[in-house]
C-alpha cells in the first residue's frame, strides 16, 4: 500500500506501516485539505488521517464533486491518538486485507473508518 500519513498525526504512525513493507509519505504541514486530497488521488495513495471531514470528500458517491477523486483511498482513526495508534497496530493486518480485497473490485480505494468500538469499511 502507498499511504500518506496527514500532518494531525505523528510520524511514528508511519512506521507501523512502514515495518510492514508499504510505503509511506507524509502530508506538507499547513497544506490545506482540498490540497490534500488532490495529492493522495494523484498519488493513488491511501491518506490516514484523524480528521472525518475527509470521509463527506472521499465517499464512493460523494454529494458534490461525484466522481472526481477516482484512486484516493482513507483510513480515518477516531478516538484519542494513543488509543487510535493502539487499534491501528491491532488491526493492520485487517486493513491489508481488506486492501487486497478492494483491488478486485471497480473501485479499487480503500475507505474505513476505525472506530473505538468497530471498524466500518465502506465498501
Amino acid at each position: 500500500m502507498l499511504l500518506l500519513i496527514d500532518e494531525n498525526l505523528p510520524r511514528r504512525l508511519g512506521q507501523l506501516f512502514t515495518e510492514r513493507g508499504h510505503h509511506v509519505e507524509y502530508v506538507t504541514v499547513g497544506a490545506k485539505d482540498p490540497e490534500i486530497i488532490a495529492t493522495a488521488d494523484a498519488m493513488g495513495a491511501i491518506l490516514v488521517t484523524s480528521d472525518v471531514g475527509f470521509l463527506r470528500r472521499l465517499s464512493r458517491i460523494p454529494p458534490r464533486d461525484k466522481g472526481r477523486f477516482k484512486r484516493a483511498g482513507l483510513i480515518v482513526l477516531g478516538g484519542d491518538l494513543t488509543t487510535a495508534m493502539a487499534r491501528l497496530h491491532h488491526r493492520i493486518a485487517l486493513l491489508e486485507h481488506l486492501f487486497v480485497l478492494v483491488q478486485q473490485e471497480p473501485d479499487k480505494r480503500l475507505i474505513v473508518e476505525l472506530r473505538e468500538h468497530a471498524v466500518h469499511a465502506h465498501l
